[in-house]
C-alpha cells in the first residue's frame, strides 16, 4: 500500500511540473530598413533587422543574392523577393536591380541640320532613353534605342539638350540621368551672297573718310573700286606712279572702296544683334594693305567711337590676320584682340571663313573662329557687375563695314597686279569678298 500511495505522489509531481511550463510564444521579424530596396548592379544593400538570428533567402538568385548577414547584391537587371525568417515569422522585402548610371554623353553635329548624340554603355542597360529638347524653356521628349548613339536629323534651328538614361528588365531604369549634352543650331537670317552683279543698294552704301575708317593714304571713292566677279564683291586698291620718276602722282591719289550697311535716314543699311556671323574672304596680298570685315555699334549717331563699339571679324596687320573688339573702358579703349594664326599671305591665297558668335547677356561674350576652329573669346561674366557694365556695350545693334585700308604705300612691288599705261605705271590689288551671312 506504501509503495502504491509513493507512486501515486511521484506521478503527482510530474503532472504539476508539466503544467507549469509557459508556453513557447514565435518570435517576429522586426524590421530596420526599408521593405523596397533598390540597387544599381553590381552595388549591395543590408536589409537590418532587430533579432539576431534571422535568416535570409533570395527567390531567384539570378536577379539578386543574399548574404547570411542579410547583404543583398545586385546580380542582372530586374524584380525579386528576399525572405527574413526568424522563427516561424517571415517577411518579404521587394529588390529592384537597376541598370548603372550613363556617365557622359557628346552631341556633335554632322551637318547643319543633324546631330549624333552618344554616350558610354551602361552595365545592365538592355536599352537607352535619350530626352531631348530644342529650348532652354521647352519640355524634354523621349527616344529609345538599344545602341550607345543616335542621329538626329531635319533640325532646323534651336539650342538642343540632350541627356540619356539606360534601361533594363522589368521596366527597371536607371537612377540618374547622364549629364546633358547641347549644341546650337543656327538659321539663316540675312545674307548678302554677293551674286546679283551689283552692289544691293537697299543695303550697303558707300563710305567716306571718318573716325573709325581713315587714313590719308588713300582715298574712298564711291563705287569707282567696286565689281564682281565670279559671285564675288572685288573691293580693288589702285596706285599710280609716274613710269620716270617712280612715284605715285598725288594727281591721281591711292583710290579703294569702302562699303558700309549703316541705316541711314533713307531706310538704307542692315544692323543686327547677336547671332553667328560669317564673312568667307580672300584679303589683299600686298604688304601694308589692310582688308577688313568689321562691325559698328548702330548708336554711333548719338555715341561716338569707340564707346559705340566695334567688333573686328577680322583684319589685316603688320602682315598677319588679327580679330577682337573696341569697347569703352573707363576714358580708354578697351582693346582685346585674337591671333587667326594666318599671314596676310595665306589669307589672300585662299578663301577662309572668319566667323563670330556673339551670345546675348548681361554681359554676354564673343567667341572667334576662322575656318571652324575657335580663335578666342571674349567673356566678361567673370567680373564683377560693375565692372563688366562698364565696357560691356554690345548689346546693341551693330552694321557690318567692308574696306581695304592702305597702311603704307612703300610696297607697291608685293601688291597683286602692276600694269604698263602709257607714262603710267597702275598697281592694283583686290579683296575679294565671297559672303556676309548671319544666323540667329
Amino acid at each position: 500500500m506504501k509503495k502504491i500511495t509513493a507512486i501515486m505522489v511521484a506521478f503527482t509531481m510530474v503532472f504539476s511540473a508539466l503544467s507549469v511550463t509557459p508556453k513557447t510564444v514565435s518570435a517576429k521579424v522586426t524590421m530596420l530598413s526599408e521593405k523596397k530596396v533598390k540597387i544599381t548592379i553590381g552595388k549591395s544593400s543590408k536589409i537590418l533587422v532587430k533579432e539576431k538570428k534571422a535568416k535570409y533567402s533570395s527567390a531567384n538568385k539570378k536577379i539578386a543574392t543574399v548574404s547570411k548577414k542579410g547583404l543583398v547584391k545586385g546580380k542582372k537587371t530586374g524584380k525579386t523577393k528576399i525572405t527574413v525568417k526568424v522563427g516561424k515569422s517571415k517577411k518579404t522585402v521587394n529588390v529592384t536591380v537597376i541598370p548603372a548610371n550613363v556617365k557622359t554623353c557628346k552631341a556633335e553635329k554632322t551637318s547643319d541640320t543633324s546631330v549624333k548624340v552618344s554616350w558610354n554603355k551602361a552595365k545592365g542597360a538592355k536599352g537607352y532613353y535619350v530626352f531631348y529638347k530644342s529650348s532652354e524653356k521647352g519640355k524634354f521628349t523621349k527616344k529609345n534605342t538599344k545602341k550607345t548613339s543616335l542621329e538626329f536629323k531635319d533640325i532646323t534651328s534651336g539650342t538642343y539638350t540632350f541627356k540619356v538614361k539606360a534601361y533594363g528588365n522589368s521596366g527597371t531604369v536607371s537612377a540618374k540621368y547622364s549629364k546633358a549634352a547641347s549644341v546650337k543650331f543656327w538659321k539663316l537670317a540675312w545674307s548678302d551672297e554677293f551674286n546679283q552683279k551689283k552692289l544691293d543698294t537697299t543695303v550697303w552704301s558707300y563710305g567716306v573718310n571718318n573716325g573709325y575708317a581713315s587714313h590719308a593714304n588713300q582715298e574712298y571713292t564711291k563705287g569707282n573700286n567696286i565689281s564682281f566677279d565670279d559671285d564675288n564683291l572685288i573691293i580693288t586698291t589702285r596706285a599710280i606712279t609716274d613710269k620716270e620718276t617712280g612715284k605715285i602722282n598725288f594727281k591721281n591719289p591711292i583710290t579703294s572702296d569702302y562699303i558700309t550697311s549703316n541705316p541711314n535716314a533713307e531706310g538704307i543699311g542692315k544692323d543686327v544683334k547677336y547671332g553667328k556671323i560669317q564673312v568667307k574672304a580672300k584679303v589683299a596680298k600686298g604688304k601694308g594693305l589692310d582688308s577688313a570685315a568689321f562691325m559698328i555699334g548702330s548708336k554711333i549717331k548719338n555715341t561716338p567711337w569707340p564707346a559705340c563699339g566695334e567688333i573686328d571679324i577680322f583684319g589685316v596687320n603688320e602682315n598677319e590676320v588679327n580679330m577682337g573688339l573696341c569697347a569703352p573702358y573707363v576714358s580708354k579703349i578697351f582693346e582685346s584682340n585674337y591671333k587667326a594664326n594666318l599671314t596676310q599671305d595665306e589669307a589672300a591665297n585662299a578663301y577662309h571663313v572668319y566667323e563670330i558668335i556673339w551670345e546675348e547677356g548681361e554681359p554676354g561674350k564673343i567667341e572667334y573662329f576662322v575656318d571652324g576652329t575657335s580663335k578666342g573669346v571674349f567673356d566678361l561674366s567673370k567680373d564683377s557687375k560693375s565692372l563688366s557694365d562698364s565696357r560691356w556695350v554690345f548689346n546693341e545693334p551693330f552694321f557690318f563695314n567692308l574696306f581695304t585700308r592702305v597702311e603704307s604705300s612703300a610696297y607697291l612691288s608685293t601688291w597683286a597686279s602692276k600694269k604698263d599705261d602709257g607714262d603710267k605705271i597702275v598697281y592694283e590689288d583686290y579683296f575679294y569678298v565671297d559672303y556676309v551671312r548671319v544666323y540667329q
